[in-house]
């Protein structure tokens, strides 16, 4: 996973107190690129979706989205991407991973938890 270079401007603007918005949304795709921290969108975006839950920590957040067993089917997907919109928007995260080939079967549970190190 890697937290973009869009991402920390959002987290900046916040520190400086401007105005600045925070994650909401998850989006999946099929892209199988390498995510970068110049990234700014999913290679090949195939569906985006609202947090299920969000949770903070004392040192993390931690944000969960299930595709259900009714969405995406016949699509591929191998990335995801934590955003602060439900279109367009900032990406503050990114990730690849296997291919899981989307099916009326299947359910996808992502997970992510981004940590504060000090």
């Amino acid at each position: 996973m890697v937290f973009t270079n869009v991402g920390i401007q959002e987290l900046i603007y916040w520190l400086n107190g401007d105005t600045a918005v925070a994650p909401t949304h998850m989006a999946v795709g099929s892209g199988d690129t390498a995510a970068t921290e110049d990234d700014t969108a999913l290679e090949t975006e195939e569906g985006r979706y609202a947090f299920d839950t969000q949770t903070a920590g004392t040192d993390t957040v931690e944000y969960n989205m299930i595709v259900p067993t009714t969405l995406l089917n016949g699509d591929t997907l191998e990335e995801a991407g934590v955003f602060n919109a439900s279109s367009s928007g900032d990406m503050f995260v990114r990730f690849t991973y296997s291919d899981v080939v989307k099916t009326n079967l299947v359910e996808v549970q992502y997970e992510v938890t981004l940590k504060i190190i000090n």
